[in-house]
């Protein structure tokens, strides 16, 4: 698992909730940058566009799941 810093965090935690309130075609890295509190700069520095930003925090979702899934099958 890689670690994350608390801008990246700040930023998917920001996307998902952009994404659930206007949906992924409507979510603009300006929204993700105003959510999360940055400036948009600091988001086209790490991400050129919202689809690279969706699969960073599917990936993190997904790892998410797996972890839980691991920990239950494990309890």
């Amino acid at each position: 698992m890689s670690v994350v810093d608390d801008t990246t965090s700040a930023l998917l935690d920001a996307t998902r909730a952009a994404i659930l309130d206007f949906g992924v075609r409507r979510t603009t890295l300006t929204d993700v940058a105003r959510r999360a509190g940055v400036s948009r700069m600091t988001v086209y520095r790490r991400y050129p566009d919202v689809q690279a930003l969706l699969r960073e925090l599917m990936t993190r979702e997904f790892g998410d799941l797996l972890a839980r899934v691991d920990a239950k099958a494990e309890g």
